[in-house]
Order: structure tokens, then C-alpha cells, then sequence
């Protein structure tokens, strides 16, 4: 799910997006419930705060012209990484921190076993 939506962020295409974080957004609630995972507390409040960040980019691409709601900080420091493109610029730092956060909440489930890289496409270099 994180790397099916990095790929449709990332590509641009706003219906996909929005239907990954519609998919997304469910089973983030189940984890942040604790149902259905025997996770640790700080995973538990990770997918909280993702879920809260995938409805709400959801709803902001659903209606561009709504406010942005102010969220909670994430615990884990957000990397760097490229804005996404056209339509979808209006929820780029939320869907950057929704990735962090599902990536860390993989780390969590996976209990030290390694966490793929986000399969982000290479930032285009200027051009002369």
C-alpha cells in the first residue's frame, strides 16, 4: 500500500491517489485501535497520526479550495523528500508525512527487520 501510493503521488494522478489513501485510511485506523495488531504504543499513536494525515489530504483533494486543518506534529523527523507534482502540490507535506509515518509503522510491525526505501523517483536535474 505505502509503495502503491508513492507511485501514484509521485506520478501525479490525483483519482489513484485519493483511492490509495481512501484504502490506506481504514486500515491506519485499525492499527492506531489497536485491532487486528499486536503492535507496540508508539506504533499504535504513529497510526493515529497517519490516519489523521491521510483523511485529511483525502478531503483537501476532494474540495482544493478547503483550508488545510492544523495537525499534530509526528514524532519521527520527516526526510527529505521531492514536492509532489501538479494537483497534488496542495497536499504534498501532508502526504510526505503520511509516508514517514506508514514507514515507521512498518519498522514497527517488522521489529527490526529492514524497511524498503520509498520507491521515490529521482529529482530531475536543472536543465542548462
Amino acid at each position: 500500500m505505502r509503495d502503491g501510493l508513492t507511485k501514484v503521488a509521485y506520478g501525479g494522478d490525483v483519482a489513484k491517489t485519493r483511492a490509495d489513501l481512501d484504502r490506506l485510511s481504514p486500515v491506519l485506523g485499525d492499527i492506531a485501535a489497536g485491532k487486528r495488531y499486536q503492535i507496540q504504543t508508539e506504533t499504535q499513536k504513529l497510526g493515529d497520526l497517519a490516519q489523521g494525515r491521510s483523511v485529511e489530504s483525502s478531503r483537501l483533494l476532494a474540495d482544493p479550495t478547503a483550508k488545510a486543518r492544523q495537525l499534530p506534529p509526528l514524532p519521527v523527523p520527516i526526510p527529505s523528500l521531492p514536492d509532489l507534482p501538479g494537483p497534488l502540490k496542495i497536499v504534498s507535506d501532508l502526504v510526505k508525512a503520511l509516508l514517514t509515518a506508514v514507514t515507521g509503522i512498518l519498522a514497527g510491525l517488522l521489529g527490526g527487520l529492514p524497511v524498503p526505501p520509498l520507491p521515490v523517483p529521482p529529482v530531475p536535474l536543472p536543465t542548462p
